[in-house]
């Protein structure tokens, strides 16, 4: 349960900093509170040196810390479990009573306190997450005397003891006991009282019912209690289910479906409603198999489902498909998708992206089916007659490789990448990596290199970058397709075998969706940093600053370019981590304080290094002053010039 960190001092020696790198700035805040607030209670220490303590939360907690050898660890009964806001607390405690003079009281070896502790490790209690709750009581209310920690539940095997021990006579009373003060058991019982005597009508009836609620339901956004609850409607299948009402199930089956769908559009939850859905459609597929259908027809009853589930509301159905279907069943479902192909319209001269996603669905099935039915000569006329309707380029090569015929999937890569790159640039890419995995397996590397350098001249950016090396390298080219690349990314002027170029041409590059200029600096850095070039670093750097007229560059590349300038030019390293200070800080707000933090660390260990501390200590002295009246703020920064908790 404990979790180990490494600060770099004692307890008497600790820093905020220290403590917020243990902890983290957040609960670091939080336990600053629970400790103000008096909520740690009869701290004493250990011989070795532990601290443990009450600490007061949603709960009364045991808390235990320690520092062996510089490093802290701490446990506790909080469900957190370890480094949590009552351990901060407990520390900032014993610091402050030790600032105070206070002598710490010393814990017995008997103290039931670690009793507590190991109890928890055996998972003997269970509590609430207080780190989800603020209800911080005032003081005055709480008495640990009288707190008692809440056991777990009983477990199953002490409720099946307990109901073992009752004559029939006692369980029955129990039962409608139990039913008169519950609805919902009255209602499970009374649905099995219509499973037994065969009026399951009546069950049908109810979940239709739920059903045209469910529909009607009126929406609110922000009310989580009006979203529809199908507990109760999946019980009423599940009942159904055990009493071997299949058909009656399956005619509910799809209302179900389509009532979900409308409520998953409207509801924006986090997918929780869709499980409760998927789980009532798990029971509908289940019992399909089992219903008076012919295969070949709960087959396409299935297919439809799948087809009409736009949520993926019909998650788990592979123990239908992967059921005892034989190859003319299969047979069957191909021959009726194949024939509704025929019926779904694409446009020519448009990507239709949503008719061609249906008839690829539809046609995938087929496919699947056509296998499952041994029927696999007919698949690859499918398979190029679709491609050239739908784009679906990708699945024809695939299948063509996967049938070791590379040379037609070349064919076909080309074709595709001509047809969809301008609008589909996503498939075009797909179908270059198939295209690069073909060029592999002949060890073609110059072949690979121009097209990975074709994806680096259509998509300049650090990735692309460093594919084009890998290949080059192993190509023998690398020196002269780095020349070319460098002067594109500087001048925007593609390169051919008059410029240096020293491999086939690489073909038009069609234009880029976004706007570009050139030289693109961005990149250019990114090269630079990661081929440890400094100078060409600070060039590139000084330029982009220059074009915004002095103000500082996007900030992705000012962390980069510090840190990769900071051994060989360090005050250009300093003069970024400043600036950053500055606007963290103007954030005004502790998460922006904490980033001031990190920088004014890397800003002392290179001043400290070029043995200006005096400086340093200038530097920091005229941030205090200068927001002296934030408090949160002094405080990191005394954490960042090494004063300890302590001594502020």
């Amino acid at each position: 349960m404990s979790k180990k960190q490494k600060p770099k001092n004692s307890l008497e020696n600790l820093t905020w900093n220290d403590l917020e790198a243990w902890a983290g700035s957040r609960i670091v805040s939080r336990g600053k509170s629970y400790r103000k607030n008096g909520h740690v209670r009869e701290l004493a220490q250990t011989s070795e040196g532990r601290l443990i303590a009450y600490v007061r939360g949603s709960e009364r907690y045991v808390t235990q810390v320690a520092s062996d050898s510089g490093n802290l660890s701490s446990e506790c009964t909080c469900p957190y479990g370890s480094t949590c806001k009552h351990a901060v607390a407990v520390v900032l405690e014993y610091l402050e009573q030790i600032r105070q003079g206070k002598e710490i009281v010393r814990a017995s070896d008997d103290d039931p306190r670690f009793a507590m502790l190991e109890a928890e490790d055996e998972d003997d209690y269970d509590g609430y997450d207080d780190d989800f709750y603020d209800d911080d009581e005032d003081d005055d209310n709480f008495h640990p005397e009288y707190e008692v920690r809440k056991k777990k539940p009983a477990s199953e095997s002490s409720l099946k003891a307990f109901l073992e021990s009752k004559t029939k006579s006692q369980l029955v009373d129990l039962i409608i006991e139990l039913a008169r003060h519950s609805d919902a058991t009255e209602e499970s019982l009374r649905n099995r009282i219509h499973v037994a005597d065969g009026s399951v009508q009546a069950i049908v009836k109810a979940i239709r019912k739920d059903i045209r609620e469910f529909s009607r339901e009126p929406y609110d956004y922000d009310d989580y209690g009006s979203f529809p609850n199908y507990s109760r409607t999946k019980e009423r299948l599940e009942t159904l289910l055990s009493g071997g009402y299949y058909d009656e199930i399956l005619s509910v089956g799809k209302d179900l479906l389509k009532a979900g769908t409308e409520q998953v559009e409207m509801y924006n939850d986090e997918g929780e409603l869709g499980e409760e859905i998927g789980g009532c459609m798990d029971i509908v597929f289940r019992a399909l198999p089992r219903t008076s259908l012919s295969p070949v027809e709960q087959m396409v009853w299935a297919t439809d489902t799948e087809l009409a589930d736009q949520y993926d509301l019909c998650s788990d159905t592979r123990h239908f498909w992967n059921g005892n279907h034989s190859r003319n069943d299969w047979s069957g479902l191909a021959d009726i998708l194949l024939a509704r192909l025929p019926e779904q319209k694409v446009k020519k001269g448009r990507y239709d992206f949503s008719a061609a996603y249906q008839r690829d669905s539809i046609s995938s099935r087929a496919i699947r089916a056509l296998e499952e039915a041994g029927r696999g000569d007919e698949i690859l006329p499918l398979c190029r007659k679709e491609a050239e309707i739908t784009g679906s380029y990708v699945r024809l090569v695939k299948y063509l490789l996967k049938n070791n015929q590379p040379e037609e999937a070349e064919e076909w890569i080309a074709k595709g990448i001509q047809a969809t790159d301008s609008q589909w640039p996503g498939i075009s890419a797909e179908l270059r990596k198939h295209l690069e995995e073909i060029r592999k397996v002949q060890g073609d590397w110059p072949g690979i290199t121009v097209m990975r350098a074709g994806e680096f001249f259509r998509n300049p950016c650090l990735e692309t970058w460093k594919e084009t090396e890998e290949a080059a390298k192993k190509a023998g080219v690398w020196e002269s397709v780095r020349t070319c690349a460098l002067n594109y990314l500087e001048t925007g002027s593609l390169p051919n075998s008059k410029t240096g170029w020293p491999l086939s041409e690489i073909g038009p590059v069609p234009p880029s969706r976004f706007p570009e200029t050139f030289p693109d600096i961005n990149v250019l850095i990114q090269i630079a940093v990661y081929e440890k070039n400094p100078d060409e670093v600070l060039k590139w750097y000084e330029i982009q600053k220059k074009e915004r007229g002095g103000y500082f560059p996007v900030a992705c590349n000012r962390e980069t370019v510090a840190e990769a300038l900071k051994e060989k030019y360090p005050d250009h390293s300093l003069e970024i981590w400043k600036h950053i200070v500055e606007k963290s800080i103007a954030e005004v707000k502790p998460s922006g304080y904490q980033t001031a933090a990190k920088y004014l660390t890397k800003i002392h260990q290179v001043m400290s290094s070029q043995g200006k501390e005096k400086a340093w200590q200038k530097y920091l002295s005229d941030l205090k002053q200068t927001h002296a009246r934030k408090k949160r703020l002094m405080e990191i920064l005394d954490g960042v010039s090494g004063k300890r908790i302590l001594d502020i």
